[in-house]
């Protein structure tokens, strides 16, 4: 039960609540299983405070701080949320709807790094709200109105979109998925197929279904794909690169990524060097002294010659290869261009070689 000293305190008044807050921020205030529906607290800060059970149906929330509080099993049926912030709570058990007049208004809400395991928020407005890094699984969004809403860095498991436009979502292609979550093929026709592909494979979409895609919503297909070679000890830039590739519809092969368990390295990759379009080199003074690297970048020259066309694509992380005294090095480094990505920890900068090396490699290109 509620610590009726709290409770008291609270129905003063969000402006009475809140200078008591303030006044005494070594209490944990304790209202749990109160009931507060059509209150009005705009505003509030109800931020550490355990309201377990609460009932908020039809409340008044909006601009409320409520982060790091206890809110399972609370009720926020028809409750306003707007702006209201609930980074780093529990919503386990929480109602957002019951089978009541109406859903709960959560636009531009903040949820980040909160808990929303199973949590029903079908019917919801969320626009504008952001779940960056928020657990989702086994999260209902079906018909929630997600007009703007952030799910960067967001864990998807089992999580349901229902069938709806992606278009006006933000950060699918960092969403982290726990495991499949899948979206049917309406979802495909009302995007336009305009999905970032690193999404659909997280959701348990096949290869070969996200290769014609496009083709369902009446687009050619275009189709590019690349082998990235590099050192171990340069994942970090590899792995952003994959990711961003994939995202623009450059089909990449990545060891990490694309090699299972039992597999025969060798044979898997020279395998996968003659199916991708492309080779991807990453420059640097690790790979300049990896035995791998240079076997992959003489079965991409050996391709080369016998297929008359431009097939690897080197980049350079710190000029190591224009110092290296090794013959494949110097027969890349005097053959051919080398993207200069040495401040790709850069955001900006990245992002405008990326933006040139992307149109690299989906030009298409007969060597003479």
């Amino acid at each position: 039960m509620a610590n009726q000293e709290h409770l008291d305190k609270l129905r003063e008044g969000v402006e009475a609540w809140n200078q008591w807050r303030q006044e005494h921020p070594e209490i944990q205030p304790d209202l749990a299983n109160a009931n507060s529906n059509h209150a009005n607290l705009v505003g509030a800060n109800l931020s550490h405070t355990y309201l377990g059970g609460v009932d908020f149906s039809f409340a008044n929330l909006q601009n409320a701080n409520l982060s790091g509080s206890a809110l399972r099993g609370v009720d926020f049926t028809v409750a306003n949320l707007s702006g209201a912030n609930l980074s780093s709570t529990n919503l386990w058990d929480t109602n957002f709807m019951r089978s009541g007049p109406g859903p709960a208004i959560c636009d531009s809400a903040n949820f980040s790094n909160s808990e929303l395991g199973g949590v029903d928020l079908s019917h919801v407005s969320l626009s504008k709200a952001i779940f960056n890094g928020t657990e989702l699984g086994g999260v209902n969004l079906t018909n929630a109105n997600l007009d703007g809403t952030d799910f960067t860095n967001a864990f998807f498991a089992g999580t349901v979109f229902g069938d709806r436009d992606l278009r006006v979502v933000k950060g699918l292609e960092t969403i982290q998925h726990r495991y499949p979550s899948p979206i049917s093929i309406n979802t495909i026709y009302l995007s336009q197929g305009n999905i970032p592909e690193v999404f659909l494979k997280g959701t348990g979409a096949p290869d070969t279904f996200i290769d014609y895609m496009h083709s369902l919503v009446g687009k050619a297909i275009e189709y590019s794909s690349c082998f990235i070679s590099y050192s171990s000890d340069d994942y970090e830039i590899a792995k952003r690169l994959h990711a961003d590739l994939q995202d623009q519809g450059v089909r990449c092969w990545f060891a990490s990524h694309d090699l299972v368990p039992g597999d025969y390295f060798r044979e898997k990759i020279d395998h996968a060097i003659h199916m991708q379009d492309k080779l991807l080199l990453i420059l640097s003074t690790h790979s300049m002294n990896s035995t791998w690297v240079q076997h992959e970048v003489r079965k991409a020259l050996n391709r080369e010659a016998n297929q008359n066309r431009t097939i690897l694509f080197p980049i350079s992380l710190d000029g190591s290869v224009f110092k290296s005294p090794s013959t494949w090095a110097q027969e890349v480094r005097e053959e051919r261009h080398i993207g200069d990505f040495t401040q790709w920890e850069t955001y900006e900068v990245y992002k405008q070689k990326f933006q040139t090396l992307l149109k690299q490699l989906k030009a298409t290109e007969v060597r003479q």
